[in-house]
């Protein structure tokens, strides 16, 4: 029988392959961005405009249709569409909403600093997820072999549009509306991929004549002849007023009373920062030049290429010692090239401190300030510049609470506030020790210091919405609330006339109320005297993409989009920020024609500055682990496959390492804890005692204990013998995974030991886990502690402790790398055994 004859399309009906591609590819993209602006709607009450909408559809589409061709799989086109469309759209919401402003893609260069201030657990997180974004990725764009080298083409070509100053810069700038200050205005307005590609501005070449211009026939010349005090400028990392959280009550007062009575003493003194929760290294720039600081990401990083007049190289024209002192890692923010390129002659790293009291990743400011103690008369009979940017107050406000317990409540409470409140407590507290102690030792000295930014206390900001801050609009923020959250304290002691009251400035003024304050007015930065020329008594600040102006101290915010008529202080206010504008791209990355202009002086060949350093060592007060398996490797890592021993410190300086027979590894540390990771050691393999020893270059390698490699069946060398160890120990237990109730577990002790008080003495433990080919055993103290890798093996073993077993230890019992059992070492029978025996 013959198969009936299939509908066929009537003649010129069917659709072109390529018709079909470009269609499908066009929905896909229009998919991607409705929802995503659908989402924004819902999540963070943001409205795209249409106009937007479809820019951003636009621009994705050529990608689509890349991708589609490629891989011929609509589903992975439209799952990589959204994947895009809502890191573009809603990681630019999620930015504003947490940080106050948008992300551009200057911001991949802060990546490696935010990277080092995160915890352990979170870097590993970070990591995980990057490697699941690539292997995503990879299968999304995975293509039909043949159109390989086409789709590669097609990328790289695409890629060249986030080329800085490219052209996808100079399409995307064309869309952005002209007078919008905003940036969630401009982001509703153009879309968030447009956004992003016209913020992309790269190196910003500045022509002569704009120069000109604004220096009109202004010069500057250095003299001074008189007196010259010692002068202390201070960085208070995120210092803010949690008062104005007017939602919260706090038991008491989270700064140390005697910073709020300088506080209350400097009036209606306060420091207008650039940015909200984070880019300290931009107030830096702004409080140490003078000048307005990029909104692209972290200038010390992006745009130091040329020696500055900023306070620092003024100073050391006038004869000072000018030194910068930051207890982070020198390369932090770029700042061993910027903090040279601004005229310092030394710079005081983490390098250069004992780091011997951390509150997490940091050295607590109480150490800081003690030990920036100590460097204050090395050139007696110098004048000196001594600028510091404190740390331990840094996000995420952890804090050793052994040392540092909580002393404020908050109502209600919450968590982040907190321990922020707290550690702000300290270290308020530790500037006050820091202020008496300078005082006293010279009752002349300037001190000025200031907040850098308010803080990120959770990534919803919760606790300002509670407060009634509008986080998620900005553009809804009333003037007062703008100049809340812009205001740091700002505390200028000047010697023996005490706090002043200098009023509402912006941090870019900075640097000429030092030299007003310090010099009676005779000395200026160049480029603040171009400016302040220009300007007269008008002062702008930037923050949250609006605009604040002030004059005569009063302050107000220039909106562009309430059909206000022109303001001539608001009109001065912009003007005095685009000639700051300029006049920074051409000081920090241009030709420099500033520098000739004012009549400069060359730039002498300069020593280059000095990183510190305090030379290397560090004190172990406990490693591990130190019972290892014969050819087994030992805590090891699952990310790297490294085996890792930990080291718990109570100080280090420097960059230490740890040898153990030939094989050398650095000692990577985070606050007081150590690792040491291997790549395939070899000792494992060698049966026996085997040294631990710190090395420093230009010293002798200094000795702090020994490993043990046992083959089955051999024990720990110890003062102790095997038979000593003759009272069968209790073990509390709690099942931490099913299957655990397999696992039999037994501990002994020497009974000569256990019978007394406190006693430490070795705990042998023996243990068979079934169904388990690798077993670990790790040990702590007490809870207030994380557990440690002791000793391993097969399915069934026996492990010895040092002499370190005591009542009272925890035990976490894992197989094949998931948590089993928690057990605890309970020695009330042989202590009531001792007890009885003695009774009697």
């Amino acid at each position: 029988m013959s198969q009936p004859e299939q509908p066929r399309s009537a003649p010129g009906t069917e659709i072109h392959p390529a018709v079909r591609l470009l269609w499908r590819s066009a929905m896909g993209s229009a998919a991607a961005v409705l929802l995503v602006a659908a989402v924004a709607s819902l999540a963070f009450g943001f409205m795209f405009q249409s106009r937007g909408v479809l820019r951003d559809m636009v621009a994705l589409w050529p990608l689509a249709v890349l991708v589609l061709w490629a891989t011929r799989s609509f589903v992975r086109m439209q799952v990589l569409l959204l994947l895009l469309a809502a890191l573009f759209g809603l990681g630019q919401l999620a930015s504003l909403s947490m940080l106050g402003s948008p992300l551009r893609l200057t911001d991949v260069l802060a990546l490696p600093t935010l990277f080092m201030v995160m915890a352990t657990g979170p870097k590993i997180a970070v990591v995980a997820g990057v490697a699941l974004a690539v292997v995503l990725l990879l299968w999304l764009l995975r293509p039909r072999w043949p159109r390989l080298p086409a789709l590669l083409a097609g990328l790289v070509l695409l890629g060249t549009a986030f080329v800085p100053g490219g052209w996808g810069h100079i399409l995307a700038s064309r869309a952005m509306p002209e007078g919008e200050e905003s940036p969630r205005a401009r982001i509703a307005q153009a879309g968030a991929l447009a956004f992003l590609l016209a913020e992309n501005r790269g190196r910003q070449v500045v022509d002569a004549e704009r120069v000109a211009a604004i220096v009109g026939g202004s010069s500057w010349r250095l003299a001074y002849e008189g007196p010259r005090r010692n002068i202390h400028f201070v960085l208070l990392e995120t210092f803010w007023d949690p008062l104005r959280l007017t939602h919260y009550r706090f038991s008491e007062d989270p700064f140390d009373p005697r910073f709020r009575a300088m506080v209350e003493q400097a009036g209606s003194s306060r420091a207008l920062t650039p940015h909200f929760g984070h880019l300290t290294a931009n107030a830096e720039f702004e409080s140490l030049c003078g000048l307005p600081a990029t909104e692209e990401g972290a200038i010390f990083v992006n745009a130091m290429h040329n020696p500055m007049p900023c306070l620092p190289r003024v100073l050391d024209g006038l004869g000072y010692r000018t030194q910068a002192s930051h207890a982070n890692s020198p390369n932090s923010w770029g700042r061993d090239n910027a903090y040279a390129q601004l005229g310092f002659s030394r710079f005081n790293s983490a390098l250069s401190f004992e780091i011997d009291d951390t509150d997490e990743l940091f050295l607590t400011d109480a150490s800081f300030y003690r030990q920036n103690l100590a460097t204050l008369e090395q050139e007696p009979g110098r004048p000196l510049f001594n600028y510091l940017v404190s740390l331990s107050s840094h996000w995420p406000f952890k804090r050793d609470r052994k040392r540092r317990p909580d002393v404020i409540k908050v109502e209600p409470h919450q968590a982040e506030l907190t321990d922020y409140v707290n550690g702000l407590h300290y270290s308020s507290k530790a500037f006050a020790d820091w202020v008496e102690e300078v005082l006293r030792r010279d009752p002349d000295a300037l001190i000025v210091a200031y907040g850098d930014h308010a803080p990120v206390v959770t990534s919803s900001q919760e606790v300002y919405k509670r407060s009634g801050f509008s986080m998620n609009n900005h553009d809804r923020l009333t003037d007062e609330q703008l100049l809340d959250l812009s205001g740091t304290p700002l505390l200028v002691i000047d010697g023996r006339k005490g706090v002043r009251d200098v009023g509402t400035m912006p941090v870019s003024a900075l640097p000429d109320l030092v030299l007003d304050l310090a010099f009676g007015g005779t000395v200026a930065l160049p480029q603040s005297s171009v400016l302040r020329e220009r300007a007269g008594r008008v002062q702008a600040r930037r923050f949250l993409g609006r605009l604040l102006a002030g004059r005569d101290g009063q302050w107000r915010s220039c909106r562009t989009d309430n059909g206000e008529a022109a303001d001539a202080t608001c009109d001065a206010a912009r003007r005095l920020l685009q000639d700051g504008e300029v006049l920074r791209d051409d000081m920090t990355a241009g030709d420099t024609h500033f520098t000739r202009l004012v009549g400069l002086p060359k730039e002498k060949k300069e020593e280059p500055m000095e990183i510190a350093s305090v030379g290397c060592g560090v004190e172990v007060t406990n490693f591990g682990p130190k019972d290892i398996a014969l050819g087994n490797g030992f805590n090891v890592q699952k990310d790297s496959g490294k085996s890792a021993m930990w080291f718990n410190l109570a100080s280090r300086r420097g960059n230490p390492r740890i040898r153990i027979d030939g094989e050398e590894v650095p000692l990577e540390m985070n606050g007081l804890f150590g690792a040491a990771a291997f790549q395939a050691p070899g000792f494992i393999n060698k049966a026996g005692e085997h040294k631990v020893y710190v090395v420093c270059d230009g010293a002798d390698d200094v000795a702090i204990g020994s490993v043990y490699v046992f083959a089955p069946g051999q024990a720990r060398p110890s003062r102790w013998k095997d038979s000593d160890l003759d009272f069968p120990l209790a073990l509390s237990a709690s099942s931490l995974r099913g299957g655990a109730d397999q696992a039999r577990l037994q501990a002994w002790a020497p009974r000569a030991a256990c019978s007394k008080a406190g006693w430490r003495a070795p705990v042998k433990v023996a243990w068979s886990v079934p169904g388990a080919s690798r077993v670990r055993l790790l040990v702590r103290s007490s809870d207030d502690e994380e557990f440690k890798l002791w000793s391993g093996g097969s399915t069934e073993g026996t492990a010895l402790t040092g002499e370190w077993g005591h009542g009272g230890l925890q035990i976490r019992v894992e197989g094949d790398g998931e948590p089993l059992l928690d057990l605890k070492v309970d020695d009330r029978a042989c202590r009531d055994g001792a007890a009885a025996a003695a009774g009697s």
